[in-house]
């Protein structure tokens, strides 16, 4: 006799943002292969249910509630739980993100801005085994420039400075001389024509374009 019965995947949404939370659980509630378990703040206490109940896929935002980095939670569970599947949500566009899980093996990244069936169609190509990626990362507006515009090097510089660190600390976090910050700093100011570095780093943290502290 042949089991018709189809696998319910459990899931947990970990998200601090109550209507974000609430919007994926619609969507979730759409997707017959989908049972929500859990929908948290704190991505710290992923763990602990994984501990406390089988879970088979998170949905898991970076920044959560309490500053705790879904990121980090991830690398974790992964490496405690590693047939649980992920799918990072995210509205961060900073692509040491993407690097990071890729490094870490997580199944799938996407960005929040998605509409409904991009993030529809990534989970299912993440429970059915696929690894998915962004082609490329959306580009902002940062002031007069474009976030394209920015290379690697003075993306690291602006991530330490949106992360309060002074010229010293981030020549030395980032093996650079104080003169080359000092310069890298000065040259996005004038490309994005902020009047100053707390304006410059304001700008990357609210546009999701750097993630300080990763």
């Amino acid at each position: 006799m042949v089991n018709t019965k189809r696998k319910r995947y459990r899931t947990m949404i970990v998200e601090d943002d109550p209507m974000a939370a609430r919007h994926l659980e619609m969507v979730l509630d759409k997707m017959e292969k989908i049972f929500i378990s859990y929908v948290i703040e704190n991505a710290l206490m992923a763990e602990a249910y994984c501990c406390r109940e089988h879970i088979d896929l998170i949905l898991m935002d970076v920044c959560t509630a309490m500053n705790a980095s879904g990121l980090e939670a991830a690398v974790k569970i992964k490496k405690n739980f590693p047939a649980v599947k992920i799918l990072i949500l995210t509205s961060q566009l900073d692509p040491e993100l993407l690097r990071r899980a890729r490094e870490a093996k997580i199944e799938g990244f996407c960005y929040k801005l998605s509409d409904d069936s991009e993030i529809t169609a990534a989970i299912c190509a993440v429970i059915n085994g696929e690894n998915v990626y962004p082609d490329e990362i959306p580009v902002v507006k940062i002031g007069n420039a474009w976030s394209t515009e920015i290379d690697w090097q003075h993306m690291n510089v602006l991530r330490e400075l949106s992360a309060g660190k002074m010229d010293e600390e981030i020549a030395k976090t980032l093996h650079l001389s104080v003169y080359t910050v000092k310069k890298y700093i000065s040259h996005l100011k004038d490309m994005t024509g902020y009047r100053n570095r707390t304006e410059l780093a304001v700008a990357a943290s609210r546009l999701g374009l750097v993630t300080p502290g990763y």
